[in-house]
């Protein structure tokens, strides 16, 4: 008689190194981290290379290797992923004013204003006059944990020529000195003469 003998060839497991642990940036998806180790009778992937990496901290996901050899099963690994903050900038930063009497205060917009994201404005962020070496102001993200950013800059208002109207003219006399001059009053400021000593000439001079 002869018997039928049933049996099952079974897949052997594959044998390859885990996948290290993978270094991302809040807002990536996994098909940006692709950077799999090469291997001759495989390949590494993701379950899901459309998923988001999450939020900051650590995530995990899963990863296939797939052997060339249909006789071996493939493998599969939680992939431990570190997410870092995504920084936002700081961008079209105004912070420098010609003085015209008025207060001026510093201007930026952020390359992306995402839910919850505040701006913490310390420091000086507006000024009304000159301030020699001007002020220092800083920005920072704060809010929203999957972002950060950070600016620091000087606001500073740069001092203008000042508007005079016409140069003066007077009438002294011979032998008097230039300190004894009256020189006009101007409500933006006053004039001096440079020029010191006596007059030794009659008529029309220019001095400084």
């Amino acid at each position: 008689d002869e018997l039928d003998i049933i049996y099952t060839v079974e897949k052997k497991p594959s044998v390859t190194d885990p996948i290290e642990d993978r270094n991302a940036i809040y807002g990536q998806k996994l098909e940006d981290l692709l950077d799999f180790p090469e291997i001759s009778d495989g390949v590494w992937s993701w379950e899901n290379k459309d998923a988001l990496v999450g939020n900051v901290g650590t995530n995990y996901f899963r990863a296939i290797f797939t052997p060339n050899d249909i006789n071996i099963t493939p493998t599969i690994q939680e992939v431990k992923v570190i997410v870092s903050p995504k920084e936002i900038t700081f961008n079209n930063v105004i912070s420098t004013f010609n003085y015209d009497g008025n207060e001026h205060r510093i201007s930026y917009t952020l390359s992306e204003n995402p839910e919850g994201v505040i701006v913490v404005e310390t420091g000086t962020l507006s000024l009304t006059e000159y301030v020699e070496g001007g002020e220092t102001f800083t920005l920072t993200i704060s809010g929203n944990s999957n972002y950060i950013g950070t600016y620091t800059g000087t606001i500073m208002i740069n001092k203008v020529d000042p508007n005079m109207g016409v140069i003066p003219t007077f009438t002294t006399r011979y032998g008097e000195t230039y300190e004894s001059i009256n020189m006009p009053v101007h409500s933006e400021g006053t004039w001096n003469l440079i020029d010191t000593g006596i007059i030794t000439q009659v008529g029309n001079q220019t001095v400084s």
